[in-house]
């Protein structure tokens, strides 16, 4: 899975850091809509570059959907030619190996591997009193920590099947991640 770490960001917020997979070529990248606390613009880092300066890139946010809690960005000028993360036209299934690629808790670009244990239709949950969000997700023992949130989810393939988003506050290995089904909606049915 090396060949995916450069298809993974760094984005960095006012108060923090994400994770995001660059979805195309044009510079567009998906993640969290809570990993942008509500920034319409942010830095975003991208892998294997020899500088901060060469590294570091304005991304603007083209679209955001709080309630499905996905977000898609826009780097604007990308420096060199962008390394993509394919989005699955497969769904995974309960006991598919699943593998994470993110910055959980600013350990930047670490790889864990898990399972899907279910698909949850519709599920809801929130992350502060005034916000709910529902979605289909993905329920995963692949570990995931603060910093993973919007990093991708890839199958054996190291195609996206789904942004790594939360964990159950009380249980270390119940993680999920928002659907890859939710991901093709969000994004209007094409990448």
């Amino acid at each position: 899975f090396n060949k995916n770490f450069a298809g993974v960001v760094i984005i960095l917020c006012e108060n923090g850091l994400g994770s995001g997979a660059i979805i195309n070529e044009s510079g567009y990248v998906l993640t969290n809509s809570h990993v942008l606390q509500g920034s319409k613009e942010v830095e975003v880092l991208l892998y294997g570059a020899d500088s901060l300066d060469e590294a570091k890139h304005i991304a603007t946010v083209v679209k955001d959907s709080p309630i499905k809690d996905l977000a898609l960005l826009k780097i604007i000028d990308p420096k060199h030619k962008l390394d993509v993360i394919n989005i699955s036209i497969v769904e995974p299934q309960p006991g598919d190996e699943a593998h994470a690629i993110g910055h959980p808790n600013g350990e930047i670009w670490s790889y864990t591997k898990g399972y899907v244990s279910q698909v949850r239709y519709d599920y809801t949950w929130q992350y502060s009193k005034n916000n709910k969000m529902f979605a289909t997700v993905l329920q995963i023992q692949t570990p995931i920590n603060p910093g993973s949130s919007g990093g991708p989810l890839l199958n054996n393939h190291g195609n996206l099947i789904g942004i790594n988003s939360f964990a159950a506050s009380d249980l270390q290995t119940m993680n999920f991640a928002i659907s890859v089904e939710e991901i093709i909606k969000f994004l209007g049915g094409k990448s």
